[in-house]
């Protein structure tokens, strides 16, 4: 069921803006799915291991949502490295609340999934706050 609404959110895709579409990667294997969990040290929801098993992110940075563009598996992995190697030595922040994120400059459990320049990015919380939903 959930394969499906990827499907359809990829077919719009394709109608309304053939450029978009011309960038979408093809889709993950299995073992690149299994590479991104194993390196990461995490479990992904299954809506986005369908997701990926759909389309592997864009091959360049055009504008999907926002500005932001989808990674792919190897820039998933990429990202959450060099964000990792950037922050692993910050501490809580501590004019930030836990909510419904926890009060971090970055965390481990963090799955940046789009990009913007490097500046701006989505990510899957896999450690959320007291009052939020993990992923």
């Amino acid at each position: 069921m959930a394969k499906d609404v990827w499907e359809n959110i990829l077919r719009h895709i394709e109608t309304i803006s053939q450029p978009i579409y011309s960038t979408v990667n093809p889709p993950a294997t299995e073992e690149e799915i299994n590479l991104l969990e194993s390196t990461l040290y995490v479990q992904l929801p299954s809506h986005f291991r369908n997701y990926l098993s759909i389309w592997n992110g864009q091959q360049e940075q055009v504008p999907f949502i926002g500005y932001n563009s989808f990674l792919s598996v190897p820039d998933i992995i990429e990202t959450w490295s060099m964000m990792n190697d950037l922050f692993e030595d910050e501490e809580q922040v501590a004019w930030i609340d836990e909510d419904r994120i926890k009060p971090l400059i970055w965390s481990k459990k963090w799955i940046p999934f789009t990009d913007y320049e490097a500046s701006s990015r989505l990510i899957l919380d896999l450690d959320p706050g007291k009052n939020g939903i993990s992923g």
